[in-house]
Protein backbone atom coordinates (compact mmCIF):
# COMPACT_ATOMS: atom_id res chain seq x y z
CA UNK A 1 0.00 0.00 0.00
CA UNK A 2 1.33 3.75 -0.73
CA UNK A 3 2.41 5.57 1.95
CA UNK A 4 -0.03 8.54 0.56
CA UNK A 5 -2.77 6.47 1.67
CA UNK A 6 -1.67 5.41 4.83
CA UNK A 7 -0.76 9.18 6.28
CA UNK A 8 -3.08 10.42 9.10
CA UNK A 9 -5.43 7.33 9.04
CA UNK A 10 -6.64 5.65 12.28
CA UNK A 11 -4.42 2.27 13.34
CA UNK A 12 -8.20 0.88 14.08
CA UNK A 13 -9.26 1.07 10.43
CA UNK A 14 -6.06 -1.54 9.42
CA UNK A 15 -8.11 -4.12 10.57
CA UNK A 16 -9.41 -4.90 7.61
CA UNK A 17 -5.75 -4.70 5.84
CA UNK A 18 -4.06 -7.19 8.61
CA UNK A 19 -4.27 -9.38 10.86
CA UNK A 20 -6.10 -8.89 14.41
CA UNK A 21 -3.13 -10.47 15.83
CA UNK A 22 -0.63 -8.05 14.72
CA UNK A 23 -2.85 -5.52 15.89
CA UNK A 24 -3.09 -6.25 19.01
CA UNK A 25 0.78 -6.61 19.50
CA UNK A 26 0.85 -3.26 18.41
CA UNK A 27 -1.78 -2.10 20.37
CA UNK A 28 -0.21 -3.27 23.35
CA UNK A 29 3.11 -1.56 22.58
CA UNK A 30 1.12 1.99 22.23
CA UNK A 31 -0.26 1.31 25.64
CA UNK A 32 3.64 0.60 27.08
CA UNK A 33 4.78 3.95 25.19
CA UNK A 34 1.93 5.78 27.17
CA UNK A 35 2.21 4.55 30.27
CA UNK A 36 5.83 5.11 30.19
CA UNK A 37 5.83 8.33 28.36
CA UNK A 38 9.01 7.62 26.09
CA UNK A 39 9.65 7.10 22.83
CA UNK A 40 9.82 3.16 21.92
CA UNK A 41 10.72 1.20 19.10
CA UNK A 42 10.75 -2.12 18.23
CA UNK A 43 10.28 -4.91 15.43
CA UNK A 44 7.08 -6.56 14.11
CA UNK A 45 5.59 -8.66 11.25
CA UNK A 46 2.59 -7.60 9.58
CA UNK A 47 0.59 -10.25 7.50
CA UNK A 48 -2.11 -9.74 4.71
CA UNK A 49 -3.64 -11.66 1.96
CA UNK A 50 -0.53 -14.35 2.96
CA UNK A 51 2.21 -11.65 2.43
CA UNK A 52 4.62 -10.79 5.55
CA UNK A 53 6.02 -7.90 5.52
CA UNK A 54 8.59 -6.54 8.20
CA UNK A 55 8.51 -3.61 10.00
CA UNK A 56 10.69 -0.93 12.52
CA UNK A 57 8.10 0.82 14.37
CA UNK A 58 8.78 3.90 16.07
CA UNK A 59 6.11 5.20 18.64
CA UNK A 60 6.10 8.85 19.96
CA UNK A 61 3.98 9.97 22.66
CA UNK A 62 3.34 13.64 21.97
CA UNK A 63 2.63 15.57 25.53
CA UNK A 64 1.20 18.89 25.94
CA UNK A 65 2.50 21.82 28.53
CA UNK A 66 -0.04 20.20 30.54
CA UNK A 67 1.24 16.63 30.71
CA UNK A 68 -1.48 15.80 28.73
CA UNK A 69 -1.51 13.39 25.68
CA UNK A 70 -2.16 15.73 22.75
CA UNK A 71 -1.31 13.26 20.01
CA UNK A 72 0.33 9.54 19.49
CA UNK A 73 2.92 9.35 16.25
CA UNK A 74 3.61 6.15 14.77
CA UNK A 75 5.90 5.87 12.20
CA UNK A 76 6.80 2.35 10.24
CA UNK A 77 9.35 1.91 8.21
CA UNK A 78 8.93 -1.28 6.06
CA UNK A 79 12.50 -3.39 6.15
CA UNK A 80 10.99 -5.90 4.22
CA UNK A 81 14.00 -7.49 2.23
CA UNK A 82 16.78 -5.25 3.93
CA UNK A 83 20.07 -6.69 6.20
CA UNK A 84 17.40 -5.51 9.26
CA UNK A 85 15.51 -8.53 10.91
CA UNK A 86 12.52 -8.46 12.82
Amino acid sequence: MEANRLIGKSLFKFKRLYNEEGIKQINRQFLQAIKNKKVLNFYQNFTSEGETKNFFITIIPELSGKDEYENILLIARDITGTSQRC
